[in-house]
This record gives structure tokens, C-alpha cells and sequence, in this order.
């Protein structure tokens, strides 16, 4: 059986990386950018620039994780610094149609919806 998991670093990970992220690019702007360019070869002012690109990259990427909303319907562990988010995929066909079926007995979805996931279920059989 396939088991999707997403993997996202913990809340304290995020703010350290977050913060980290924004010293290097006041590192990259103020400091590493002026020196590369300033050597005189072109060439090496482009690592400057890449080294501001990276830590512009790993800000946002670390920001989303941070400041975006948390998936509060699925089920999420903590492990080794880790949030590890397994996707309604990793459980048995079995299980699923059973949670839909109550879903439907319980007047929660409706008979198109329920139809539709249950098919979804099926081919993936």
C-alpha cells in the first residue's frame, strides 16, 4: 500500500530558519553583493546575487510555512523536529469508505458528494 506523507518542519524550526534567512539577506544586500561586484569581475558579483536570490528563497518558503494555515482535517505527529502529516491515501480503501459512509449516514455530505469520493476510492484500487 502507497503511504503520502508531507513533511514540514516544526513551529520553532520555522521561526529559527525564518529569522536566519532574514540576516542573510540584509548579509547578502548590505555586505556580499557591494564586495562581488566591487571585485571588478563581473562573474563573481553574480554569486552575490545568488547568495541574495537563495536566502530570499529559503525566507519565503520558511515565511509560508510559518505564517500559513495549518491543515487542521488530517492527522499530524511530530518526529525528530518534524511535522509528519500523513495524507488520507495511507489509509486502507476499507477504512475510507467506512469514514464516507458515516459522513453520508450522518447527513454531512450529500449523495452526488458521497458518489463522487466513493468512486474516487475505487479507482484507485
Amino acid at each position: 500500500m502507497r503511504r503520502n506523507f508531507r513533511i514540514r518542519p516544526s513551529k520553532g524550526m520555522c521561526v529559527m530558519g525564518f529569522g536566519i534567512s532574514l540576516v542573510f539577506i540584509v548579509v547578502g544586500v548590505f555586505l556580499v553583493i557591494p564586495m562581488t561586484f566591487g571585485s571588478g569581475i563581473w562573474p563573481i558579483g553574480l554569486f552575490g546575487v545568488a547568495w541574495t536570490g537563495i536566502a530570499i528563497y529559503q525566507a519565503v518558503t520558511y515565511g509560508r510555512w510559518l505564517f500559513g494555515k495549518e491543515d487542521e482535517a488530517k492527522g499530524s505527529m511530530m518526529m525528530g523536529g518534524f511535522e509528519i502529516t500523513e495524507d488520507e491515501a495511507g489509509e486502507s480503501a476499507e477504512a475510507r469508505l467506512k469514514k464516507l459512509q458515516g459522513l453520508y449516514d450522518q447527513r454531512l455530505i450529500t449523495t452526488e458528494e458521497y458518489e463522487k469520493k466513493r468512486q474516487d476510492i475505487l479507482k484507485e484500487l
